[in-house]
């Protein structure tokens, strides 16, 4: 959707009112072409940022005091490179809510409302790598790992099946259904991705090369470097 789209709602009296809404998928677009031009460049080690070091010589509280996010990112807990550094932006750019799931969950989900809501972010990328989310050190998230593996006659048959949980498929995947369970979640995002005023992208991030597959719903996938 482009330029202005008129939605139509009832009012209390039974008759119809018009409401415009923006749409702001062009400034999605060109945001989300900014990051595959950054990729692109990470990859190439031609980097035009440096992280916090691009901050040298400049107020760091100023600059953060003046910089609006414009993306917001999911990303996952043991992502250890910045987000920033793998699309090559400036400090402050994303808002960033942290995964600790390959799932969206309701304690996430509230956190990308305040950027689509509250910052007005019209671009919320869905990141995950093509490593397995490691959990093993969180307790809470193993108990029902645990308890079922409590139930299972032949523990090795199990061991010998193959991981395919970083299974490229699988993990295309896991960022579709996060898109769903974000958007049934929330009537918030929901109402402003249906209306044109915010749109959702995929990426996978190859911790070998650094580049970028970018996923789409309905669409094939692509990677930064076409």
């Amino acid at each position: 959707m482009n330029g202005q789209d008129n939605e139509t709602r009832s009012n209390e009296n039974g008759g119809a009112e018009k409401e415009n809404v923006i749409s702001l998928l062009p400034v999605a677009d060109k945001l989300l072409s900014q990051l595959k031009s950054g990729n692109k460049r990470f990859v190439a080690d031609n980097v035009e940022q440096t992280g916090e070091n691009k901050l040298v010589g400049v107020s760091a509280r100023k600059h953060f005091q003046s910089t609006k996010p414009q993306i917001s990112i999911l990303y996952p807990s043991d992502l250890f490179i910045p987000v920033a550094t793998i699309f090559d932006q400036k400090p402050g750019t994303f808002y960033k809510v942290n995964l600790i799931s390959d799932k969206a969950d309701e304690t996430s989900v509230a956190s990308l409302e305040i950027g689509i809501n509250k910052l007005k972010t019209p671009l919320v990328i869905f990141l995950r790598h093509d490593l397995p989310l490691e959990t093993e050190e969180i307790p809470a998230l193993n108990e029902e790992k645990a308890s079922s593996a409590s139930t299972e006659m032949d523990n090795t048959d199990k061991k010998s099946e193959p991981d395919e949980s970083s299974n490229p498929a699988t993990t295309r995947r896991s960022i579709l259904m996060s898109m769903v369970d974000t958007l049934k979640k929330s009537k918030i995002i929901r109402e402003k991705f249906h209306n044109g005023q915010i749109d959702l992208v995929g990426a996978i991030y190859d911790t070998q090369s650094g580049v970028i597959e970018w996923v789409r719903p309905g669409s094939k996938t692509n990677t930064s470097q076409n």
